[in-house]
């Protein structure tokens, strides 16, 4: 298996505190660009995603962007998350992301640094088995057509580790006025690389 999955780490009335205090009341637009290429502002990518880029970290003395209320309800999650891996982790950004039915996501990686991981957290706080499958895939290689060489359904508080390098995409609820939702974290267990 290539993920890395952790079930049951969170309270269900955590996960319905979250997601009301914070995933549905965030200002989500479809400006979070997947794959950033060009600079300052990253305006051009892969794809763009309906969500919120929350924090990102240009270097380790440098934050290029932080929404500060949802930095600190997500670090909550993160502290819990890094507890259950048993690793302190160098955290480079923390994005949400919202598929809405019918809208898949496209094939994408979220690094070239072989030694950078995404943690995703199904932060829905129920799932109903007739809203879709809204499954996580992971892919044999960076093309849409590629097969699907491992799969994770929808399950609310699930938490997947994944090397970020890896091919993936998330698959959308079917079910009309359904949004899947998700936290992402990316991180790096590799923290000298960062400093002179």
């Amino acid at each position: 298996m290539i993920c890395e999955v952790y079930d049951d780490i969170f309270d269900a009335r955590y996960l319905h505190e979250f997601f009301d205090d914070f995933v549905s009341v965030q200002g989500y637009n479809i400006t979070n660009v997947a794959n950033r290429k060009t600079q300052p502002y990253g305006n051009t990518g892969s794809h763009r995603l309906l969500g919120k880029q929350i924090f990102a970290r240009g270097n380790v003395n440098d934050i290029e962007d932080i929404d500060l209320d949802g930095y600190i309800k997500c670090m909550r999650m993160y502290n819990m998350i890094e507890r259950v891996i048993g690793e302190s982790l160098y955290l480079q950004n923390i994005s949400v992301n919202i598929q809405p039915c019918g809208i898949d996501g496209t094939v994408h990686i979220d690094s070239h640094h072989d030694d950078e991981f995404t943690i995703l957290v199904m932060t829905n706080p129920e799932w109903k088995k007739e809203w879709g499958p809204a499954s996580f895939q992971l892919l044999e290689k960076y093309e849409n057509d590629a097969p699907v060489i491992e799969e994770h359904e929808y399950v609310p508080g699930k938490v997947l580790l994944i090397p970020s390098m890896h091919p993936h995409r998330g698959i959308a609820p079917t079910k009309p006025y359904i949004y899947r939702s998700s936290v992402i974290f990316r991180v790096t267990p590799n923290f000298a690389r960062y400093c002179p």
